[in-house]
């Protein structure tokens, strides 16, 4: 939660924490929004679990939405949230800071910084001086990371319109075709591979869900119109589908590992619904279904001689015509 849709929260705490509370009307008039924008706020808060309720006055003609009293913290100039976290969620929270490369340069990284230093403010400096010292236990490798510090106007947009729930009209090149195609586009989320960042979005008007490539986003702009999430739709199922990030066809493999790589390559859940058999020789064989034949193909050859492809038989072939051209170039 960013932007706009952070100010007009605040001002909804700000006014709900008065002893009477307020109207949605009054909200509709104070944040100059639509009564729709309104209930939308207060339902996301609600999940968010804050102790929102409402009441009818008698003789009142509309209900007035109050913030429970117990909850707000008294500052001079507005009333907050009380939010007390506990010393273990406050570890979690120095153990997801890890300063990721995928967001240096972009406001992303700067809002983390700025979280952490607020929190110093609140825990004694022994625990923080010790949560500093525990945030380095994780780190990731920076060398394959992409860089998206010039990509920072597109990210909060898409930030934003996720949030909010709203349309976006983005300049997209498409890598295939080397073109650069208009679309209007529902972003749903965010995710990151191999050092990527990524957006799965339900495409206008057709519906159909689609994954791009931030860095291939060069415009993107706020259409103004609200979208409903989709009913049934699951990232988890979304992304388990494909094997990478290409989704170019299905294809079921068998795979035999070296003895070297057999246990480390059974150490995996590489797709939902894989199947290991142990070989007697100290082998296993790999067996499993999945979409994108280019990404499967690559991390096949990606083992080298300790991986070797037993079905279907043209992926078979494909894979020894590959190393047949790169044998060649060493020759």
């Amino acid at each position: 939660m960013r932007g706009k849709q952070v100010r007009q929260v605040c001002e909804v705490l700000d006014r709900l924490s008065t002893p009477s509370g307020a109207t949605i009307r009054e909200l509709t008039e104070a944040l100059k929004v639509k009564r729709r924008s309104v209930e939308r706020i207060l339902h996301n808060m609600e999940e968010m679990e804050f102790p929102i309720y409402k009441d009818r006055p008698q003789g009142a003609r509309e209900k007035r939405w109050h913030l429970e009293p117990s909850y707000v913290k008294k500052l001079p100039n507005t009333a907050i949230p009380n939010l007390i976290l506990t010393h273990q969620e406050v570890m979690c929270l120095y153990l997801l800071n890890r300063n990721d490369p995928v967001f240096k340069g972009t406001y992303m990284e700067r809002l983390l910084k700025s979280l952490f230093s607020k929190l110093t403010y609140f825990y004694p400096k022994e625990l923080t001086d010790a949560l500093d010292g525990m945030r380095h236990l994780k780190v990731t490798k920076p060398l394959i990371q992409k860089n998206y510090a010039t990509h920072e106007p597109v990210l909060a947009t898409v930030t934003e319109a996720i949030v909010s729930r709203e349309s976006v009209k983005m300049s997209y090149h498409a890598f295939a075709t080397d073109t650069h195609k208009e679309v209007v586009i529902n972003p749903l989320h965010l995710f990151e591979e191999s050092g990527g960042l990524y957006l799965i979005a339900q495409k206008n008007p057709e519906g159909a869900f689609r994954t791009y490539a931030v860095e291939r986003i060069h415009k993107a702009r706020p259409t103004g119109q609200e979208y409903s999430y989709p009913k049934g739709f699951s990232p988890g199922d979304y992304l388990s589908r494909t094997f990478g990030i290409i989704d170019d066809g299905e294809i079921t493999v068998c795979l035999r590992f070296s003895k070297a790589q057999a246990r480390y390559a059974a150490e995996r859940t590489w797709v939902n619904g894989q199947t290991l058999t142990p070989g007697p020789d100290g082998t296993v064989e790999l067996s499993f279904t999945t979409r994108g034949i280019r990404d499967v193909r690559r991390w096949v050859l990606g083992w080298g001689s300790d991986v070797e492809v037993l079905a279907p038989k043209w992926f078979r072939q494909e894979i020894q015509t590959e190393t047949s051209k790169m044998l060649e170039k060493y020759q």
